[in-house]
C-alpha cells in the first residue's frame, strides 16, 4: 500500500509520513478509511488479474469486497459529514476528502468529482490556498497533508478537465489564481503526472480559452493574442534548463517528462481549440510559412503527434514510473486517428501495461475505452473522443 510518487525523492511523500512500519492500526484516525483503502487495492489488483475493469459487477467472484467496500466508505462519508459540521481542523478534512476522492479514482466512479468541488469548497471555507497552505496542524505528521492534498487534487482535476466537454468542466478550482495554483503545485513533483509546473499553468490557459469559446463563440478571434501568448510561453520552456523550487534528479528522466509534457500540452492547444486559436500553437520550428489556417493546424497536427509519439515510446522504457506517460497518450491519440493499426496497438499496449502497475488508477483503462471508440468509428474531433469526463492519470 507504500506508494512512491513523488517526482524528486520518492522516500519524501505524505505516504511515507503518514503510514509509518510502526503504525498500528488502533493509532490511525479513521480505521474505516483505511480498510476501505486497503480494500479497494485488492479489488483493483483482482481486477486486473482477470482482465476486467474495476467496477461493481465485472468479477463476481469479489462481491463480497465490493459490499465491505461500500460499508465503511459509508461510514467514512458520515463521519466526514459530522466533522465538517463540527468545525474539525482542515489537515483532517482533507485527508478523508482526498482517501475518499482516491478510491473513486481507483474504481472508476464517477462520484470523484463531487469530491474534488467539495474539496474546493472546503478550501474556499478555510480562507483559500493560501491561507491553507499557512495553517499549522495540531499533530507534526498532519503539516504536509494540506500541500500534498492541494497538489494531488490540483493536478487530477486539471488534467482531467483537458479531456473533458468544455461545457461540463470542474469548476471549483477555477478562482484559483496563477499564485495559487504555483503554491499548491510547484511545492513536490508526481511521478503519474511530471509536469512542470509552468506547463501546468498553461494548460489551464488552454482549457479556460476552451471555456470562453464557448460561452462567446462569435468573437473566438478575439481571443488570439491570449492563444498567442499561451503558446508562446509553451515554446519557450526549455526542458533541459527546468528547474522547480524542489530537487529533481541529475537524470534523462527530467528533460524527457518536462519535453513530454511540452509537446502534450502544445498539441491540446492545436487539437483541442478552434482553428483560428489552434494555429497559434501549430507553426513548426524551422518550417516555411503556410498561407490557410486549415494547413497551418493539420501540418502542426501531424508534426507534434508523431514527435509525442516518439516521446512516448522512449518515456515508457525510461521514466522511473510509466504512470507518467498517461495523459500524453490520451492527447497522442486523437492527434494520430489515421495513425497505422501499428501505432494504436502500440499505445493501447502502453495504456494496459499502465493499467497493470501497482497503484494505478483508472485513467489507463477509461483512455483506452475512448480511443477505442475514438477510432473504431472513425472520428477526429477533441471533444469527439472526449464527449464526457473522465480520469486521465494512473
Amino acid at each position: 500500500m507504500l506508494k512512491e510518487e513523488a517526482f524528486h525523492n520518492p522516500g519524501d511523500s505524505l505516504y511515507v509520513t503518514s503510514f509509518k512500519p510502526d503504525l498500528h492500526i488502533e493509532r490511525i484516525t479513521s480505521r474505516e478509511s483505511f480498510i476501505a483503502l486497503i480494500v479497494t487495492d485488492r479489488i483493483v489488483n483482482a481486477s486486473a488479474q482477470a482482465g476486467v475493469l474495476p467496477r461493481q459487477g465485472e468479477l463476481p467472484g469479489i462481491n463480497h469486497l465490493w459490499s465491505l467496500l461500500y460499508r465503511n466508505i459509508d461510514i467514512v462519508i458520515k463521519d466526514l459529514n459530522s466533522r465538517i459540521a463540527g468545525g474539525a481542523a482542515i489537515e483532517t478534512l482533507l485527508r478523508r476528502l482526498v482517501d475518499l476522492l482516491s478510491i473513486d479514482l481507483s474504481i472508476m466512479d464517477p462520484a470523484w468529482r463531487s469530491h474534488v468541488e467539495g474539496f474546493a469548497a472546503l478550501v474556499k471555507l478555510h480562507g483559500g490556498v493560501q491561507k491553507v497552505l499557512s495553517i499549522r496542524a495540531n499533530l507534526g505528521r498532519d503539516q504536509r497533508v494540506p500541500p500534498m492534498a492541494l497538489h494531488y487534487v490540483l493536478i487530477y482535476s486539471t488534467l482531467a478537465n483537458t479531456a473533458s466537454p468544455a461545457s461540463n468542466q470542474i469548476s471549483g478550482l477555477s478562482s484559483w489564481s496563477p499564485d495559487d495554483i504555483a503554491a499548491a503545485y510547484s511545492h513536490t513533483g508526481f511521478h503519474p503526472a511530471p509536469c512542470p509546473t509552468s506547463v501546468l499553468q498553461d494548460i489551464i490557459r488552454i482549457t479556460r480559452l476552451r471555456t470562453m469559446c464557448l460561452a462567446e463563440p462569435t468573437v473566438t478571434s478575439a481571443f488570439v493574442p491570449i492563444a498567442r501568448e499561451v503558446s508562446r510561453l509553451l515554446k519557450a520552456f526549455n526542458p533541459e534548463e527546468w528547474t522547480e523550487p524542489y530537487s529533481t534528479p541529475d537524470a534523462p528522466c527530467v528533460p524527457l517528462a518536462g519535453d513530454l509534457y511540452k509537446t502534450g500540452a502544445i498539441l491540446y492547444g492545436i487539437l483541442s481549440l478552434p482553428p483560428v486559436l489552434a494555429a497559434e500553437f501549430a507553426f513548426i520550428p524551422g518550417a516555411s510559412p503556410v498561407a490557410d489556417e486549415y494547413s497551418i493546424v493539420e501540418n502542426g497536427r501531424l508534426y507534434y503527434g508523431n514527435y509525442l509519439f516518439n516521446l512516448i515510446n522512449t518515456a515508457m522504457e525510461e521514466l522511473p514510473r510509466p504512470h507518467g506517460v498517461c495523459w500524453p497518450i490520451a492527447v497522442a491519440g486523437v492527434a494520430k486517428h489515421d495513425a497505422s493499426q501499428a501505432d494504436k496497438d502500440l499505445m493501447l499496449r502502453h495504456l494496459q501495461s499502465i493499467r497493470t502497475l501497482p497503484g494505478a488508477d483508472s485513467g489507463a483503462a477509461s483512455i483506452a475505452i475512448k480511443l477505442r471508440d475514438f477510432w473504431g468509428f472513425g472520428l477526429t474531433e477533441w471533444e469527439q473522443c472526449y464527449y464526457e469526463p473522465i480520469n486521465v492519470i494512473s
